[in-house]
């Protein structure tokens, strides 16, 4: 039901797509979960011989309808932008992928103790009275 995932006016969706892209289209299925789509970026990276990347992207409830799949949903719009969060790098020795977070929207890798926190907030603007740069009155 989508009432229970989208707890605010938007929310944040996850998508797991070839690392050239950098949209999603009307009909891509989108995940809540980070987890889910990082896990299906690695399967992907490794089934398409090549990297896949994380992407993240703020919607809101009319943007998205429930899929088939338990915890997708399917984006109802024009094209978005997204950014990448997340590198699935394959490994064409071992037939192997292995997951990296990058800064988001580049292909800049973060250390483990790096945050992203403060950018999807401000990306996410799910707050009016919270701004990254306070000015006093």
């Amino acid at each position: 039901m989508l009432s229970k995932v989208f707890t605010r006016r938007r929310m944040i969706f996850y998508r797991a797509m070839p690392i050239s892209a950098d949209e999603i289209r009307n009909g891509d299925y989108l995940t809540p979960s980070l987890k889910f789509a990082r896990e299906h970026a690695i399967t992907s990276s490794v089934y398409h011989e090549e990297d896949y990347g994380v992407f993240v992207v703020v919607m809101g409830k009319d943007e998205a309808e429930e899929a088939s799949n338990p915890g997708e949903y399917i984006y109802k719009g024009l094209g978005k932008k997204a950014r990448l969060v997340g590198i699935a790098k394959y490994d064409d020795n071992y037939a192997d992928s292995q997951y990296q977070r990058v800064r988001l929207g580049s292909k800049e890798y973060l250390s483990p103790r790096q945050t992203r926190l403060a950018l999807l907030v401000k990306m996410a603007n799910l707050s009016k009275n919270f701004s990254l740069k306070h000015k006093p009155n």
